[in-house]
């Protein structure tokens, strides 16, 4: 059952039971559910754990890979992803520190 599903069916319910005049004691209940139910729903919306934790990192600037003739980004790897002062890689993303490069 998704998320989506489980709202409709307490909803519904509720609207049952609102509708044959019988009532519910409380719909506190109910409406805590529904809450709870959205806000998982904009959690997922955002990513999963990992997709986050991949995202923060790419966040920390690191240095550069340096030889003679290239730069490398220290992430991903790539060769001329990167040219001096730019702030991310442009392959995968990754902040770029170039403190103490020339």
């Amino acid at each position: 059952m998704t998320e989506n599903e489980a709202k409709n069916y307490i909803e519904s319910y509720i609207k049952f039971f609102e509708k044959d005049g019988i009532g519910i004691p409380s719909r506190e209940p109910y409406d805590l559910a529904i809450s709870a139910l959205e806000e998982i729903q904009q959690y997922r919306a955002l990513g999963t754990v990992e997709e986050l934790r991949e995202t923060m990192e790419k966040q920390r600037a690191k240095k550069p890979v340096v030889n003679k003739y290239y730069y490398f980004c220290s992430n991903c790897g790539a060769r001329r992803s990167i040219r001096q002062k730019h702030k991310f890689c442009h392959n995968c993303g990754q902040s770029i520190d170039w403190s103490g490069e020339e």
